[in-house]
């Protein structure tokens, strides 16, 4: 194939994904702050963890949704929620069948009843941005500075922690910490100076979408390496369709066309086998924190 072909949908492609946008699209008029009726039998309900918008969200998990329904033969029906709290209410309910979730917020699911099978790679950094012009240095320049992060138990936001703290900085106590819930506010309110830094994925500002702002960025600081999205599902289902999504979405190579739509569309290159094990390094930052004394 062309190089020119390479960069559209194939219309089959096209028809096959619409549906799965539609019934998202309901879903989200339909307002997603509860999860009380549990799926049906051959319906897979795809709760993704609200990162950025529901917009953007159609875009990035509308394909690999259509994939899994067309091979599975079963429903799958992409939901969200406005916000990590209530989404996080939403999956410990059980509504939801197939999970990429926060992996702090992980670590609070498994008791009721989830697992990991499969996760992105490659692995990413988190980090510490600011304005290529300013005048922040230093970790320990960012004291009494505004400082805007995903939120406070996201995952890029966690990892960070332990870096901080040997540079002198608490944030929460340190600087003028604000969440936004929203990696686009992160980048942007960080270029228009409505906050000093930022901390987020780092993978992020390398993104076409951010490539008119890349330019006005530098890395403050840099995490280990980080496993990335988690692929999570609900232990009652039945084994035999968890192996079916499993394989389905290993299955995945970027050497085929319409696979390299699906994980281009979440900035991914391949989705590789997972356990918890692989999480462990950043369970071991997280387990004595408040947020799983609320269990």
């Amino acid at each position: 194939m062309g190089q020119k072909s390479t960069r559209f949908i194939s219309l089959q492609s096209l028809r096959r994904f619409v549906p799965v946008v539609i019934a998202f699209l309901l879903v989200m008029i339909q307002g997603m702050s509860r999860a009380d009726t549990k799926a049906s039998s051959d319906t897979i309900r795809f709760g993704i963890f609200p990162y950025k918008s529901p917009k953007a969200l159609i875009e990035m998990y509308a394909p690999v949704a259509a994939r899994l329904e067309q091979r599975i033969g079963k429903k799958v029906q992409l939901v969200t929620a406005p916000d990590a709290s209530s989404f996080f209410e939403q999956v410990k309910s059980g509504g939801y069948d197939l999970v990429i979730p926060s992996i702090t917020m992980y670590y609070k699911l498994k008791p009721v009843g989830y697992k990991i099978i499969a996760r992105g790679a490659p692995n990413f950094y988190s980090g510490v941005i600011v304005r290529e012009e300013s005048p922040i240095k230093t970790v320990a320049d960012l004291k009494g500075k505004t400082v805007v992060a995903l939120g406070e138990y996201g995952l890029g936001y966690v990892a960070l922690l332990p870096q901080l703290a040997a540079e002198g900085i608490v944030p929460i106590c340190d600087t003028h910490l604000q969440f936004s819930g929203k990696i686009d506010t992160n980048i942007y309110g960080v270029v228009s100076r409505k906050y000093d830094a930022g901390i987020l994925p780092l993978n992020v500002i390398d993104l076409p979408a951010f490539q008119g702002v890349r330019g006005q960025l530098r890395i403050l600081l840099r995490s280990p390496e980080i496993p990335q999205l988690p692929f999570v599902v609900k232990t009652s289902m039945e084994e035999a369709t968890i192996a079916a999504i499993r394989q389905e979405l290993l299955s995945l190579s970027a050497t085929v066309f319409e696979d390299k739509v699906i994980l281009d569309s979440m900035q991914i290159e391949k989705i590789v086998a997972a356990s918890d094990a692989d999480y462990q390094g950043i369970y071991e930052i997280i387990k004595d924190s408040d947020y799983f004394k609320k269990l």
